[in-house]
């Protein structure tokens, strides 16, 4: 069995490559792609997960427990480059590494601290395509029947607005668009 720094080593390959992937995976969404890219080639900040409980060393916990910090600091570098502090029109165009960097580093034991003791609620959307796909199913005998949709547990009601976004499935065989996609 390895020891605690050879557990921590491959622990933190893991959480590099997640950063990798989720840069390629979310190329729409500049702002956290970008960071992501950065952080799969930086151990040091990326080793910012190995603080967060199990289970919960996502790149989304990364990114929110940053976002929150420069929500409750405005005037952190980092901030300028986050629609939701300086507005949509007002955010810089470029790269921002550089800024997330030196606030990563200024701020680390904040962040440290938001990570070892938060985690992220991330299933709703994977909950979504399983609910579409059962609704395209149940109504697919009768398709002038309205469906009713009954949500029960803690979440309830996440999902009740499912009627108003598309879910692609994509297959070998060819896709399928289940919903209204415009």
């Amino acid at each position: 069995m390895p020891d605690g720094a050879a557990r921590d080593a491959e622990r933190l390959a893991r959480i590099k490559r997640r950063f990798a992937e989720f840069a390629a995976e979310y190329a729409a969404l500049p702002l956290y792609s970008g960071i992501c890219r950065h952080l799969a080639d930086d151990g040091d900040l990326a080793s910012l997960l190995l603080a967060a409980r199990p289970g919960q060393a996502r790149p989304v916990l990364w990114l929110a427990a940053l976002h929150d910090l420069v929500l409750r600091r405005p005037d952190a570098a980092a901030a300028q480059w986050y629609p939701s502090v300086v507005g949509p029109d007002r955010t810089p165009t470029g790269d921002p590494w550089g800024d997330v960097r030196r606030t990563v580093v200024e701020h680390r034991d904040e962040l440290l601290q938001q990570i070892a003791t938060h985690g992220t609620q991330t299933n709703e959307v994977n909950r979504a395509v399983y609910v579409a796909v059962g609704l395209a199913a149940a109504s697919r005998d009768v398709p002038a029947r309205p469906l009713a949709l009954v949500e029960l547990g803690a979440s309830a009601g996440l999902l009740l607005a499912v009627d108003r976004y598309a879910v692609r499935l994509c297959s070998r065989d060819g896709e399928v668009v289940l919903g209204d996609p415009g």
